[in-house]
């Protein structure tokens, strides 16, 4: 909450001072672009778990000291310290799920960052950070890679459809 009194201050100065936007454009993005379309993303990869496969999400917002939680029913959700670098879903099946199934959770992120992105294209005038973030997250996600022990939802995708396990990661 800090954070927000923290852009409306800065704004409040800009505005005054007549300064460059380019400083409050970037503590924006930061603040409210950036772990919003993350938040999106990974709860595009909690629903299907908990609604299809009836399975339990951890929804991650970031790292470092965890913040606050919120649980409603099978779906966690954590906010760290740092929120705007990242996020990830862990999930938990009662059974072991089809390879189907997994595909569908894991282009599930990259699908919904698509669908936000198509429906405030419709919605807005003009572009901004949100819609084209959400383009962004959703068009990285899909390509394949591998980096620093995580894997990219494409690349989860194509072991996925070649049938091969991924190994565990710390």
């Amino acid at each position: 909450m800090g954070l927000f009194w923290l852009t409306i201050f800065l704004s409040m100065i800009s505005l005054r001072e007549g300064r460059d936007y380019r400083l409050l454009e970037f503590l924006t993005a930061m603040i409210w672009v950036v772990p919003l379309g993350i938040f999106i993303h990974e709860l595009g990869h909690a629903i299907p778990t908990v609604l299809i496969n009836h399975g339990e999400a951890k929804v991650r917002i970031g790292f470092g000291p965890k913040l606050f939680q919120i649980e409603i029913g099978k779906l966690h959700l954590y906010i760290h310290a740092i929120f705007f670098l990242g996020g990830h879903t862990e999930s938990r099946h009662p059974y072991r799920i089809s390879h189907w199934r997994e595909a569908m959770v894991t282009l599930s992120g990259p699908l919904m960052n698509l669908v936000f992105f198509f429906l405030l294209y419709l919605w807005l005038e003009e572009g901004n950070t949100f819609l084209w973030f959400n383009l962004y997250l959703s068009v990285v996600n899909l390509i394949p890679f591998y980096w620093k022990g995580k894997y990219s939802d494409g690349y989860r995708f194509f072991h996925i459809l070649l049938n091969r396990q991924l190994h565990k990661t710390t």
